[in-house]
């Protein structure tokens, strides 16, 4: 009796809980065409206050798009990843963490273009995401024009178990209204524009690992033509779970009896 007293017992107590990544809030695709200066957009549904907000969007200038700052309307600091230029253009991921949020929460791209700009923007909320510095691996590639190959990028090897991987495309064909742009293997699509005739070609996604590695994510699209107005460019971001590196899961305790 007393052995089943102390075996109920424990298996009456709660194990702790591990917290996974989950996307909160998504702003979907919303294209700036031919604007000059600062561009605003908001989440429809307020993100969770202590998420982390990631803006992903990628632009062309004709002086060769960059981007200045990234700031929002409730005071958060937001970490820009970018893209080299290529067809005058920028893939970019800007995430805030552990953010303030209350009220209508409106995200600014500040670029530093005087003239006009064509952009395809989104966004996108995850909890459970560590507070502070949560940014683990980032990179970047691009490739000019002419060329038929998929637009790929690699990050270095996550370190936490639980992460969320970002990725963004820029896929530039002068003239292709039907850029036929596949989401990546696994991933979850934020935005995709597939028409670079009347916008700008491109993709967002993002991706929940439940272990450590290098991250890829790769699109397949039509061929790319050979003008300065012709490439791709991606950029990846890992966000770390808040569970420590090094922690494992706890499944379950074994119990022995004498």
């Amino acid at each position: 009796m007393k052995r089943l007293i102390i075996l109920l017992f424990v298996l009456l107590l709660p194990l702790p809980a591990w917290a996974v990544p989950a996307v909160d809030q998504v702003v979907a695709k919303i294209n700036f065409d031919n604007i000059i200066g600062a561009q605003d957009f908001s989440f429809g549904t307020l993100p969770a206050a202590g998420s982390v907000v990631c803006a992903t969007f990628w632009a062309w200038a004709n002086d060769d798009f960059d981007i200045s700052t990234v700031t929002d309307n409730q005071a958060n600091t937001y970490v820009v990843t970018k893209t080299a230029v290529v067809a005058k253009s920028r893939a970019v991921i800007a995430c805030a963490p552990n953010v303030n949020s209350s009220g209508t929460f409106t995200i600014t791209l500040t670029p530093t273009n005087a003239g006009g700009v064509y952009s395809v923007v989104s966004a996108a909320s995850f909890t459970e995401i560590q507070t502070s510095s949560p940014i683990d691996q980032t990179a970047s590639a691009i490739d000019a024009g002419p060329q038929a190959n998929d637009a790929t990028v690699t990050s270095g090897a996550t370190t936490v178990d639980d992460e969320v991987v970002i990725a963004v495309a820029i896929i530039a064909s002068v003239g292709d209204a039907a850029l036929t742009i596949t989401t990546p293997a696994g991933y979850t699509a934020i935005a995709v524009e597939q028409d670079n005739n009347a916008h700008l070609g491109g993709q967002a996604s993002y991706l929940i690992v439940a272990a450590t590695g290098a991250q890829t994510a790769t699109w397949s699209h039509d061929d790319v033509g050979s003008t300065a107005d012709d490439g791709w460019g991606a950029v990846i971001v890992t966000l770390k779970g808040i569970v420590a590196a090094g922690a494992t899961r706890r499944y379950g305790t074994p119990i022995f009896f004498p």
